[in-house]
């Protein structure tokens, strides 16, 4: 099973859901797939273990440093109407007209229009792009005509949200490739504070999370994630020391497939921990789409 069919709608909530749909690799190498997860998915034990770390002291403390350091990257931005915001720059040196400087001056519900650029490329040489309002909108020329590429740095879109939290980003017509971050979760796109990610017509590709906790090498969604003609491909989830959740999309609220595939993602932990009560257990790689 390479991923989820197209002209499919899929919402997954439990557990047992990604199981059933896992595309992924466990400590010992044994490919989790549709037809083999009875023996091969780990134990009832592991749910349990499985909310813990990704909701314990640690995981929450990284992940508001994690946030407290985005909104340290923010500017004073004067309050006006949302309207839509030209990139007129392909460059990533923080002058006028590139996406770094459009985005740092963005409002809550603004439209970052990318899509009257002639490059292919946007390449990130200062770090992923911080995203400091509630909700906004990335619109490209199409996925096959430009990339913000993360070169392997940072995660490519951090969206931190503002201060009421819980809100979307939204993506169409772009492709966003080679994320990487560690200790925590989304290489490609990673949102905070209950923050959501819906994509149209994009795809999120090559992009890794590493590290303790990691999670969603694609995507990491504190939220909810919708995929509409955008498919997930190769990203990867390689913990370090508990388990890799979600190669390419990791969702704590609901996930949403439509017309879309998550295809050719890893998830894997490198070995075991030592757990409550002494108790030592197998790290796993879990789910090439984990919601």
């Amino acid at each position: 099973m390479n991923g989820f069919a197209n002209n499919t709608r899929l919402r997954l909530k439990p557990l047992s859901a990604c199981l059933a749909l896992a595309l992924c690799v466990s400590t010992s190498s044994t490919a989790l797939t549709a037809a083999q997860p009875a023996h091969a998915a780990p134990g009832a034990g592991f749910a349990a273990r499985h909310t813990i770390q990704r909701t314990g002291e640690g995981f929450l403390r990284m992940q508001q440093e994690r946030l407290k350091r985005g909104w340290l990257q923010a500017r004073a931005v004067a309050k006006r109407p949302a309207t839509t915001l030209p990139v007129t720059s392909c460059a990533d040196d923080g002058s006028g007209g590139t996406l770094r400087e459009v985005v740092a001056g963005a409002v809550d519900g603004d439209t970052v229009d990318l899509s009257a650029l002639t490059c292919s490329t946007i390449p990130l040489a200062q770090g992923g792009i911080a995203i400091n309002v509630d909700n906004l909108s990335m619109v490209g020329p199409g996925a096959d005509k430009l990339t913000i590429d993360g070169g392997g740095m940072d995660t490519v879109l951090n969206f931190f949200g503002g201060s009421g939290g819980g809100g979307t980003l939204q993506i169409s017509g772009l492709t966003v490739a080679n994320g990487f971050y560690e200790d925590f979760g989304g290489g490609g796109i990673w949102t905070g504070q209950g923050g959501s990610v819906e994509l149209t017509n994009s795809v999120v590709t090559n992009s890794t999370s590493t590290g303790m906790y990691a999670s969603g090498g694609g995507i990491f969604a504190a939220g909810n994630v919708t995929l509409v003609n955008s498919p997930v491909s190769n990203n990867t989830a390689s913990s370090s020391k508990y388990d890799g959740i979600g190669g390419g999309v990791y969702a704590k609220g609901d996930l949403t497939v439509v017309n879309s595939t998550i295809s050719g993602n890893t998830a894997k932990a490198d070995g075991s921990y030592v757990g409550y009560y002494g108790y030592t257990y197998d790290g796993y790689g879990l789910g090439g789409g984990r919601a």
